[in-house]
């Protein structure tokens, strides 16, 4: 089952409704992946957008997963260049996640190569998690407090989105974003347009 989000959303109260509904979507019983991929308004070669972008979509990817329990063995990234010209880039991760922290930074780095190989802009960019695997009975190490850190705050904005949708909580990195959505200030709405499993 794929869930198919709209380039552009006409308020926030819209998009959250649909965001709300995805969360209600019975999950299919075995998924190989888990994407989220953004139609650029403008080409860019703006790195600070385009990890903003890719936080935002690393989270989408990331709630997904926690949706369906299921974690990532491996974490992915999609551009399509101005010219067309489309690559997709994957890393294996130290372990299983579903934690958006590990995937955008192993997207993160990904990008960073990418842009270094190739100075041109980007009009679509993806977050992806790839090898997917059981996601239930999450072992916690003390010697790793951060990752318990991570799992507590993802739980929380979680039930925050939720409840009010998954625009009513951003991290800092991407209140960027919000001028380059329609509708101005107090309706900001990100426009992901395609939000799939595969």
């Amino acid at each position: 089952m794929s869930v198919i989000w709209p380039a552009k959303v006409a308020s926030r109260a819209a998009y959250d409704a649909l965001y709300r509904e995805s969360l209600d979507a019975p999950a299919a019983p075995s998924h190989a992946t888990s994407h989220a991929l953004d139609a650029l308004a403008q080409n860019t070669l703006d790195r600070e957008k385009l990890r903003s972008v890719l936080y935002v979509l690393s989270e989408r990817v990331a709630v997904e997963l926690r949706r369906i329990q299921r974690r990532a063995e491996a974490a992915g990234l999609n551009l399509r260049y101005a010219d067309f010209q489309t690559i997709s880039r994957q890393r294996t991760l130290d372990e299983p996640t579903d934690e958006q922290q590990v995937i955008y930074t192993a997207a993160r780095e990904l990008l960073d190569l990418a842009l270094e190989q190739r100075k041109e802009p980007v009009r679509l960019i993806g977050a992806g998690a790839q090898r997917l695997v059981d996601g239930g009975g999450l072992q916690l190490n003390l010697f790793e407090p951060q990752k318990l850190q991570h799992h507590r705050l993802n739980a929380a904005l979680d039930g925050l989105r939720q409840r009010y949708g998954f625009t009513a909580i951003q991290q800092g990195r991407t209140l960027r974003l919000e001028g380059r959505m329609p509708g101005g200030r107090g309706a900001f709405v990100y426009g992901a347009s395609r939000l799939g499993r595969g």
